[in-house]
């Protein structure tokens, strides 16, 4: 990769985005539109090859070079010293926003998933996460605002041995800023060992409705109606799981308008069936228009197998109970 025969070039068209890090902003060059990733670094991070910004690198090229149909393409990277960041307002401490380091990744400009959710979705998700896995990384950082699509001529694609109906179009995780490989053990515990915290969001993509996944990583709202919340809960008391579950949401607070009592029942009893896997999962947050995309019987196997890792597994059942 040659670097910055392109970022020196380009034109700034907009703003696409911000987080905690920095900006994205779609540019273009030579008639060519580009995603360019400016975020702060810290001097001693990009002096660190095991930082997550070199992490990000590595495995932008890597699995690009394996698995281009479901991966953003690197086309260059520069780190300046003279940084200047057109927000000042980004939520770090003073060391960081003093920084004047930065660095710029110039990837392929990808559109963004449609506000809505799918079977053939939902499956790329999880070979995503079988892909990244059997080669020993784990991706953080799965929400909607992070799934874009890449075109393809392809109407269908190969998962595994299997066909799955794509309509020219693949899904593609972009953001690759929090990444790590399994044996980084450093990083493994800046991200507190939870390699289940990887995969939360494949979880609330199992709602059919991207607002609704949205709220499922925020924290709980709160709470509208106490009585309601209270008679759901009360039913389980004769159950041998009713204190794991009061227990379990002591303390946090539901928004309860207009909701399926079931949908709270259902998921809470699978967080439960696998206690000290799902302990440090985030609380999950069930809007009053949320609808599953499969049967519950279904989300329990689904959940299940994420949650152990497996795949693999998961893929094959998905296509062994649900027709496309």
């Amino acid at each position: 990769m040659k670097s910055s025969q392109i970022i020196n070039k380009l034109q700034i068209n907009e703003l696409l985005g911000k987080g905690h890090c920095g900006m994205v902003y779609k540019c273009s060059y030579n008639g060519q539109t580009f995603a360019l990733k400016k975020e702060k670094r810290l001097k001693q991070y990009i002096d660190d090859k095991n930082s997550f910004m070199w992490n990000e690198i590595t495995f932008a090229q890597h699995f690009y070079n394996l698995y281009p149909n479901h991966f953003m393409k690197l086309f260059e990277y520069k780190i300046i010293n003279d940084c200047v960041m057109e927000n000042s307002n980004l939520p770090h401490k003073k060391e960081f926003n003093d920084s004047k380091y930065c660095s710029l990744f110039l990837y392929e400009y990808l559109p963004k998933m449609l506000d809505t959710n799918s079977h053939q979705i939902f499956v790329q998700l999880v070979y995503f996460s079988y892909i990244t896995l059997k080669h020993g990384w784990y991706y953080y950082d799965f929400k909607d605002n992070n799934l874009a699509l890449k075109k393809t001529n392809d109407k269908q694609i190969n998962v595994l041995k299997y066909k799955l109906n794509v309509d020219e179009y693949t899904l593609c995780p972009i953001d690759y800023g929090y990444v790590v490989h399994k044996e980084q053990t450093e990083l493994m515990q800046i991200m507190n060992n939870n390699r289940n915290y990887s995969y939360q969001g494949i979880i609330n993509f199992l709602y059919s409705d991207f607002s609704v996944s949205k709220k499922l990583s925020i924290q709980l709202y709160h709470l509208k109606n106490k009585n309601l919340v209270n008679n759901i809960f009360a039913s389980l008391k004769k159950t041998n799981i009713y204190k794991k579950i009061n227990n379990y949401i002591s303390g946090s607070f539901y928004d309860t308008l207009k909701i399926d009592k079931r949908n709270i029942l259902e998921l809470e009893i699978c967080k439960l069936l696998y206690p000290n896997i799902f302990k440090s999962i985030t609380p999950i947050q069930l809007h009053y228009d949320c609808k599953l995309i499969y049967e519950r019987k279904i989300v329990k196997k689904i959940i299940k197998y994420t949650l152990m890792h497996k795949f693999r597994k998961l893929i094959k059942f998905l296509f062994a109970n649900i027709s496309q």
